[in-house]
């Protein structure tokens, strides 16, 4: 492939991902206005100012849209496994304790909660949707325990487990909390589930 066609090939997979891209944005708009069971793909077209069939070309229907949103949301989250990864143990529970507030913060933005309970509305009802997220949710998750494998070596996989679920529960708590509440006190709630954390390092498993 010479220099021209490369530069071909670039320009078309660029526009191909911008087209996603708006119609990902189009569709995080659409669902805040109507809720995903009720925004159609026509609804999404016009928002995204392209036609439905090349919504089609790229999504084969708008479970496909929301698979690549929770791929997106994946993609967001091991940004910040992978910082972990990369840390050395004797630095990981003050690296972990500084995302806190960040997690906190992006759980409380409007479109990322709006659209993520939207999701997980929808997965109680609709099985292929509660698959995706199953699946995006395990991963997390295996990614997750790893880190805390990491710094409480000293725990059982049931307390690894336990972990994990509970902070899942608190992420997940936090964006219907932003909902409901918006003016709620996110700086505090950050600070105790620091001692929380803190407090889990000290744990054992008697």
């Amino acid at each position: 492939m010479d220099m021209a066609e490369t530069t071909k090939k670039q320009s078309k997979d660029a526009a191909k991902e911008e087209r996603k891209r708006r119609v990902l944005d189009a569709t995080i708009k659409c669902v805040q206005n109507n809720g995903f069971h009720s925004t159609s793909m026509s609804e999404i077209a016009n928002e995204a100012n392209i036609s439905v069939g090349i919504i089609y070309r790229y999504f084969e229907n708008k479970e496909a849209i929301i698979e690549a949103l929770v791929e997106q949301e994946i993609e967001e989250r091991n940004i910040k496994f992978d910082k972990l990864n990369n840390t050395p143990d004797e630095e990981l529970l003050r690296t972990f304790l500084k995302l806190i507030p960040e997690v906190v913060d992006r759980a409380c933005m409007c479109d990322v909660s709006n659209i993520g309970l939207e999701i997980m509305s929808e997965a109680a009802r609709n099985s292929r949707v509660a698959n995706i997220v199953k699946k995006a949710e395990q991963h997390s998750s295996n990614a997750a325990k790893a880190v805390l494998k990491r710094i409480v070596p000293n725990l059982n996989n049931e307390y690894i487990d336990a972990y994990s679920d509970f902070f899942q529960i608190f992420f997940d708590g936090m964006m219907v909390l932003s909902v409901i509440k918006p003016d709620f006190n996110k700086k505090l709630v950050s600070q105790i589930m620091l001692k929380i954390i803190t407090d889990m390092t000290k744990t054992s498993n008697n």
